[in-house]
């Protein structure tokens, strides 16, 4: 069974509260299963201290993610930290979503949010394999959900999408332009 994981946290390589915490053990715990394969997905933030990631290598060094109108540039980086499979997307748009020394707190944290559930999107579209279980982690990565459903459905096979709200404090609220 394929579970992919998508969060704007992992502990200790990117965390700022509990998300990140919860989601190193849940990855942790489901790794132990040889019958599961669990990948996590998370943005590469200029932060992330790479030395603590084993086998770090460039897993896709260039594939494109449509937002405004505009392609932009990305890749994707994998390796393995505290156990667990990571990929780390490497957003290389000219707004350096990911490259401010902070994950959230951001004026355009929407924007950065929705760039990156949808470059996550694209990714796991190049890779074509059927995914079990798509697990989606907070508000950050909510749109996952439409989107695969929607937009991907042709192109990424998933049986079912769960998400998980780890603090309903936070909510991400955006207005319907945004969406755009």
């Amino acid at each position: 069974m394929r579970i992919v994981q998508i969060a704007a946290e992992f502990s200790p390589l990117a965390k700022a509260g509990g998300l990140g915490e919860v989601l190193l053990g849940l990855s942790r715990e489901l790794s132990r299963f040889p019958d599961l394969e669990v990948d996590v997905i998370l943005p590469k933030y200029d932060f992330i201290d790479l030395k603590k990631i084993d086998n770090l290598r460039l897993e896709v060094p260039d594939f494109k993610c449509l937002e405004k109108g505009a392609l932009h540039a990305n890749a994707m980086w994998c390796g393995s930290a505290e156990g667990c499979r990571l990929h780390l997307l490497e957003a290389r748009h000219s707004s350096g979503f990911f490259h401010r020394g902070t994950i959230y707190g951001c004026e355009d944290d929407i924007a950065r949010f929705i760039y990156f559930s949808r470059a996550a999107l694209e990714y796991l579209k190049l890779k074509k394999q059927p995914i079990d279980v798509l697990h989606l982690h907070d508000w950050h990565v909510s749109l996952c959900a439409p989107l695969v459903r929607g937009l991907f459905a042709s192109e990424i096979q998933v049986k079912t999408i769960l998400l998980t709200i780890h603090n309903s404090e936070y909510q991400g609220k955006c207005a319907a332009a945004d969406l755009d």
